[in-house]
């Protein structure tokens, strides 16, 4: 077992060698059986670079906060009490999930608290609005 692991070893390195050595040498298929064979290596070797985050998903983020922003300040004006509580209590989750999720894609080190106060949650908006962002 252990030659049948060194064997398969000694061709990935052979194939990544040859891709990087003599890649115009060989047939395209040949090329493309080797890059297919060195691609998993070929990661760890080069390196990759920095990881943008997709804008599109930055202004979901901040379209979905606005959302419930919004449902929030409907919530505490709402006159049926256990429903409101009970709603009001959820979406104020949600809402701490999504800007928790904000603060991480924004950069921001808060220090969070167990139970999520209001100056917590409005300590983390103000981060992320001295940022640019907007909701």
């Amino acid at each position: 077992m252990v030659w049948f692991v060194l064997v398969v070893v000694a061709l990935l390195l052979v194939a990544v060698a040859l891709e990087f050595v003599v890649p115009t040498s060989l047939r395209p298929s040949q090329r493309l059986w080797l890059a297919r064979l060195a691609a998993p290596l070929r990661h760890r070797l080069r390196p990759r670079p920095a990881e943008q985050d997709d804008p599109f998903a930055i202004l979901w983020l901040q379209e979905r906060l606005g959302v419930l922003a919004d449902e929030i300040r409907r919530l505490e004006h709402d006159q049926q009490v256990y429903r409101r509580v009970h709603r009001l209590t959820v979406t104020r989750a949600a809402y701490d999930d999504l800007l928790d999720e904000a603060c991480r894609l924004a950069g921001v080190t808060v220090p969070r608290e167990s139970p999520r106060s209001d100056a917590g949650r409005w300590r983390e908006e103000r981060e992320l609005a001295e940022r640019g962002w907007s909701w």
